[in-house]
This record gives structure tokens, sequence and C-alpha cells, in this order.
């Protein structure tokens, strides 16, 4: 299945920065917020956070799930 341009997909994936903090602290936000996560092997500081309650690949954003995280002050973005 392709994806149209003026049909955007979305996943149930995001990258996230923590301020400070590492491997454990990401593990301990994305726990909070219902996620799993990853550690990015090639960024410094970077996780790979994934939410298995949402489809992999839908046609809306997760707002509520982004918004979240942009809440919480341990993620930078």
């Amino acid at each position: 299945v392709f994806a149209s341009a003026e049909r955007p997909v979305f996943t149930n994936h995001f990258l996230v920065e923590l301020h400070r903090g590492g491997e454990e602290k990401a593990r301990q936000v994305a726990a909070e917020h219902g996620f799993g996560v990853r550690k990015l092997p090639f960024a410094e500081g970077l996780y790979h956070f994934y939410h298995n309650g949402l489809a992999k690949a839908r046609r809306r954003r997760s707002l509520q799930h982004q918004q979240q995280l942009e809440r919480d002050p341990r993620v930078k973005r």
C-alpha cells in the first residue's frame, strides 16, 4: 500500500530527547506514558518511543500522546 502525498500516514513511533538522564530515565518516562523504548545506537541522548496501544499506521495523528510527552518537564523535544 502506498501513501499519497495528499493523505499522510502517521505511525505509533516517536523520537524523544530528554533534558538529562540516561537510558534508565528514558525507560521511566516511557513507562509512565504507556510507551516502550529503545535507545538509538547512532544518536546520543535520543530514544525511540513506541506505543503498542496505537495502530502502527493510521490516518490521524495521536495528538493526545504527543501532547503528553511535550508537557512532561523531563522531555526536551
